[in-house]
C-alpha cells in the first residue's frame, strides 16, 4: 500500500507541473474573494473557551480637523489633530504563506507565482536548521534576498512541524493562512486549488481547515469531502480565527522528532475542531466551486459537534527534558521581545544580557531584526538558549514589529525593549512577573518612567542644541514625573516589597503588557506612525487606553539605561529625522485628545490617583529614610505594621 501511494504521489506530481505549463489565469472569471471576519461557528468557539487569543483592531480611531470631536469646556486649549501622508503604503494580506525549511530562493519564487496577487500575500519563511555553518548562512541569504517585503523566522532548535505551526499561525496576520509542509513541491499547488478552497471557506462558515489529502487517503475524483482529519505532508488552508480560539495545537505529548507522536497530536487536535463544531475537509486538486458546494457532512461526523472540542492548551509536558525530545517549554514563564535596526555593537551584549535574566530560564527570547541584517551575529549570540525567535522583518519599525512579536510569544507576561537597553538588575524581568501575579487588575507595567497628568499647564519644550529640534508646545500635560531621571517611587507593591505605584502613563522601554489583553484590546495601535517610522507617545497611548477600558498602569525599577548614545543614531541621527521625530511626537500627543474625548487628560488620570491608595496592593515605602533596599526589594520580614495596617498581609 505504501508503494502504491508513493507511485500516485509520483504520477500526481507530473501531472501537477504538466497543468502548471498550460493552465491560464482568468483572474476576471474567478471570485478570488477571500473570508475576513469572525463566523458564527468561530464566534460560538470563542465565547465557550472564554478565548482571548485572537486579535481585535483597536476600537479608538484617530480624527483629522473638523472630523475630531468637540471637546468639553474643562479640557486644555489645544488645536485640531492635523493628518499625515505616509511614504509606504500598509499592505493588508488576504492571505498568508508560511513555509516550512525552504531550500532555496527559486523554491519561494515559484511559490509567489501560484498566489493570485489580487490577494496580497504574507510570506513567512521558517527555518530551525544549524544556522552556524557556511551552507545555511548562504541559503539564508539567498531566502532574505526575495523576502524583502516579507518574513523570514528562525529557530535555534529543531522542533517538528506542529510546534512552529501553532507560533506562525499566530504571527500570520490574514485570515486565511496556506501552510505548506517541508518536502511539498511547489508545482503540486495549483491556482485552481487555492482559489477553489477560498470559496470553500466562504461557503462553508464552519469550515477550519482544508487539505489536499485526507490523513487516510485523497478525496479524489475532483471532490470535496468532509474527514476525520488532513494530511501534514500536503498543503493546508487554514481559518486562522478557529485555530487561535480553539486554544491551537496540544503539543504536551507530541515530540518534535518523533513523527508518529506528532501525527497523533495533530489527529487529535482535529478531532477535537469538530467537538467545537467546526469541520475539516479534504480538496481534491481537481475540485471546482461546484465540488465544494455539493459537499455535505457525513452524520458521523455530524454527531461529533459540540463534543469534547480542548479549549487551552495544557502547561504540562509529559515527553519535555527526555534524550530523544529536546526542546524549550511551550508555555514559558515569560517572553521578552526586542526591537532591533541595524545595531551591529549591542547584538553580543543583548544576547549576553537576555540569557543572563535571573529566573528566567527557558523564556521566549524574541528578536525582531528589522534590518535583516546581523543573522549570524544574533544566532550565535542567542546560541544556547532553550526558546530563541530571530524575525527578519522588512522595515516595519517599532509599533508594527512589537505588535508582531507580542502575537507570535507564547508567555502570558510579554516584555518590549529596545536594541540600545542595557541594565545590570538581571531579575528585572522576575520582578515584574511577580509584580503582574499580585496585582491582577494591572495590564501595562513600565520599567523606565511614567507621569500623573495633574500639572496646572501644558508642556513647552525649550531650545537645545540639536539639530532639528523645534522648541514649542508638545500638547502633553507638564504633571509629575517618576522613575529613571525623575522622583524616586515613594511606594511598594505590599505583597513583594518591590518599589512600585500605579501613574497614568509610562515611557518605553521596558514596556511588560499582559498579553491576553494586549491582544483583546489591538494591541499598539498602529495609527501613531506609518510602516518603517517612529512612533513615539505609542507607549502613552496604550497606557490612557488601558485605564479607559478599566485597567491598570504600573511603574517599577527596570534600572535600563541607554547602552549607546541614542542621540546620534535612530530617529536623531539627523536634522531631518530629528524634525520628523518632533512633528510625529506633537502630532500624537493632539490625537489622545480626541481618541479619548472628556477622558484624557482630567478624568483618566484620577484613576491611578485613586488606585494608589488601595492599601491591600500599594503601601508607603520605609526604605526611604536611609534603609537599602536588599535585591531592589524593600525586605519584608521583621517588619511591624503601618498606620494602614499590617503591609504584609
Amino acid at each position: 500500500m505504501a508503494g502504491t501511494n508513493l507511485r500516485v504521489s509520483a504520477w500526481r506530481t507530473v501531472v501537477f507541473a504538466v497543468l502548471g505549463l498550460f493552465t491560464t489565469h482568468g483572474a476576471s472569471q474567478e471570485d478570488l474573494s477571500l473570508p475576513t471576519g469572525l463566523t458564527p461557528p468561530v464566534e460560538e468557539v470563542i465565547t465557550a473557551c472564554k478565548s482571548q487569543r485572537y486579535v481585535y483592531p483597536p476600537a479608538e480611531k484617530i480624527c483629522v480637523g473638523t472630523a475630531c470631536p468637540k471637546l468639553g469646556a474643562n479640557a486644555p486649549k489645544i488645536p485640531l489633530a492635523r493628518g499625515f501622508k505616509c511614504n509606504r503604503k500598509e499592505r493588508i494580506p488576504q492571505i498568508s504563506v508560511i513555509l516550512f525549511r525552504p531550500k532555496n530562493a527559486t523554491y519561494i519564487q515559484q511559490v509567489k507565482t501560484k498566489i493570485p496577487a489580487e490577494w496580497q500575500p504574507e510570506l513567512i519563511a521558517f527555518e530551525d536548521e544549524d544556522q552556524s555553518n557556511p551552507k545555511a548562512l548562504a541559503t539564508h541569504k539567498a531566502i532574505i534576498s526575495v523576502l524583502k517585503s516579507d518574513y523570514a523566522l528562525y529557530t535555534n532548535n529543531f522542533l517538528g512541524m506542529l510546534r512552529p505551526m501553532n507560533r506562525l499561525i499566530k504571527f500570520a496576520d490574514a485570515e486565511v493562512v496556506l501552510v505548506l509542509p517541508e518536502k511539498f513541491h511547489p508545482s503540486t499547488l495549483q491556482r485552481q486549488w487555492l482559489v477553489a478552497a477560498a470559496a470553500a471557506m466562504k461557503f462553508h462558515p464552519s469550515l477550519a481547515m482544508v487539505g489536499m489529502q485526507g490523513a487516510d487517503g485523497s478525496a479524489g475524483n475532483g471532490e470535496m469531502e468532509f474527514v476525520h482529519a488532513v494530511s501534514l505532508n500536503h498543503p493546508l488552508v487554514i481559518r486562522r480565527s478557529a485555530f487561535v480560539a480553539a486554544g491551537l495545537i496540544d503539543t504536551s505529548t507530541s515530540c518534535p522528532t518523533w513523527y508518529e507522536k506528532e501525527r497523533a497530536s495533530w489527529r487529535k487536535f482535529c478531532e477535537s475542531l469538530w467537538g467545537h463544531g467546526l469541520s475539516v475537509a479534504a480538496l481534491d486538486w481537481e475540485a471546482t466551486s461546484a465540488a465544494v458546494e455539493k459537499a455535505r457532512i457525513p452524520m458521523e461526523l455530524k454527531n461529533r459537534a459540540g463534543g469534547a472540542g480542548t479549549c487551552v492548551i495544557p502547561t504540562e509536558e509529559h515527553v519535555r527534558g527526555k534524550e530523544d525530545c529536546p526542546h524549550g517549554p511551550d508555555i514559558p514563564v515569560a517572553s521578552v521581545a526586542v526591537q532591533y535596526f541595524n545595531r551591529r555593537q549591542n547584538v553580543a551584549r543583548l544576547g549576553k544580557l537576555l540569557k543572563s535574566m535571573v529566573g528566567m530560564a527557558g523564556a521566549d527570547l524574541m528578536v525582531n531584526d528589522d534590518s535583516q541584517s546581523e543573522h549570524s551575529e544574533w544566532m550565535s549570540a542567542l546560541s544556547g538558549a532553550e526558546n530563541v525567535w530571530l524575525v527578519h522583518s522588512p522595515n516595519i519599525h517599532e509599533i508594527r514589529g512589537y505588535n508582531k512579536l507580542g502575537k507570535l510569544a507564547n508567555s502570558e507576561i510579554v516584555a518590549f525593549m529596545q536594541d540600545d537597553d542595557n541594565t545590570r538588575e538581571l531579575d528585572w524581568m522576575a520582578r515584574a512577573t511577580q509584580l503582574f501575579q499580585h496585582h491582577q487588575k494591572m495590564a501595562l507595567l513600565g520599567g523606565r518612567a511614567g507621569r500623573i497628568d495633574t500639572g496646572p499647564k501644558m508642556e513647552v519644550k525649550g531650545k537645545r542644541p540639536i539639530p532639528g529640534y523645534t522648541p514649542g508646545p508638545l500638547w502633553q500635560n507638564d504633571g509629575p514625573k517618576y522613575g529613571f531621571k525623575y522622583t524616586k517611587l515613594a511606594k511598594m507593591s505590599a505583597k513583594t516589597g518591590i518599589p512600585f505605584d500605579y501613574v497614568y502613563k509610562v515611557n518605553a522601554s521596558p514596556l511588560v503588557v499582559r498579553r491576553s489583553t494586549f491582544l483583546r484590546l489591538g494591541m499598539y495601535h498602529p495609527a501613531m506612525s506609518c510602516v518603517g517610522e517612529s512612533g513615539i507617545s505609542f507607549d502613552f497611548e496604550y497606557s490612557v487606553r488601558m485605564w479607559k477600558h478599566g485597567y491598570r498602569v504600573g511603574l517599577y525599577y527596570a534600572h535600563f539605561v541607554d547602552f549607546t548614545n541614542s542621540r546620534s543614531t535612530g530617529t536623531w541621527s539627523s536634522a531631518n529625522a530629528t524634525r520628523k521625530r518632533m512633528v510625529t511626537w506633537r502630532r500624537n500627543n493632539l490625537y489622545l485628545y480626541y481618541m479619548y474625548p472628556n477622558f484624557h487628560h482630567r478624568v483618566g488620570t484620577k484613576l491611578p490617583l485613586d488606585a494608589s491608595k488601595d492599601t491591600n496592593e500599594i503601601v508607603n515605602l520605609p526604605c526611604v529614610g536611609g534603609k537599602k533596599l536588599v535585591e531592589n526589594r524593600c525586605p519584608l520580614s521583621g517588619a511591624g505594621s503601618t498606620k494602614h495596617g499590617s503591609i504584609f498581609g
